[in-house]
């Protein structure tokens, strides 16, 4: 009696609630059962989709998943309605395909993105966020510290679902206006788009102010497989009157 008391109380104690509610664990990510006579502790189902929510709101990309939704998208222009359509219709059927938004700041990258992220995690997928400035840049530190470079890159490899922010943007070249990408960006985006296209079942998302033209030319291998993944789910956005931070009340 005193185990099924201490059980009881076990369970009823409450997690944080990360905009959904789950009844077996009560939002902590884990219950308790009586094995052989023992409390024992079990990881809820619902852990891998409160791990990816806790992690998009310590990237900083929390806020935005509120905002940034395809509900709230105002699609006035003809590319904008295809480019919301292609978004949608990757979010019904991503197997074998990667969503790829490349174009110029302001160009609705962001949001699109963000929406698809939004909603894989209410379908309860368990989702990453790379910001490729910030966070390749501490996988890059690590590339000679193989167990540091590992422990940094798997979790991004092997994601059920994975949000590519900026890929390969990096500082432009004075002269001539290209981005400077070094060994260590090669290297780094191969390692984790190469085995995300051997695994054809792993969600990926990548925004890009690069064309595919220029990602192929940039680098073949990693250019290719993108361009075999996203053939038909592939938005390419530019010129100056699609920024729509230039426009107003539009979207960010």
């Amino acid at each position: 009696m005193l185990n099924i008391s201490k059980l009881k109380v076990a369970n009823d104690e409450q997690g944080e609630n990360l905009g959904f509610d789950c009844p077996i664990c009560n939002n902590k990510g884990y219950y308790y059962e009586l094995v052989d006579g023992k409390i024992t502790k079990f990881t809820c189902k619902c852990k891998p989709r409160r791990d990816s929510v806790k992690h998009m709101r310590e990237s900083g990309l929390g806020d935005m998943l509120e905002r940034f939704t395809f509900k709230n998208f105002i699609a006035n222009d003809d590319w904008q309605k295809e480019a919301l359509e292609k978004a949608r219709k990757f979010f019904k059927q991503p197997d074998g395909k990667w969503f790829v938004m490349c174009g110029n700041p302001g160009s609705g990258k962001t949001h699109f993105c963000t929406a698809l992220a939004g909603e894989f995690l209410k379908a309860g997928k368990a989702l990453r966020y790379m910001r490729w400035v910030d966070d390749g840049g501490r996988i890059k530190a690590a590339i000679n510290d193989t167990p540091a470079y590992n422990n940094l890159i798997i979790p991004l490899k092997e994601a059920e679902a994975l949000y590519i922010d900026d890929f390969l943007k990096s500082p432009r070249d004075s002269k001539t206006g290209k981005y400077r990408i070094t060994d260590g960006d090669f290297k780094l985006a191969f390692d984790l788009l190469d085995y995300r296209y051997n695994h054809p079942e792993l969600i990926t998302i990548i925004s890009t102010e690069l064309s595919i033209v220029e990602l192929l030319d940039i680098d073949e291998a990693v250019g290719s497989r993108i361009y075999q993944r996203s053939k038909d789910t592939c938005v390419s956005i530019v010129g100056k009157d699609k920024n729509w931070r230039l426009r107003e009340n539009q979207n960010d």
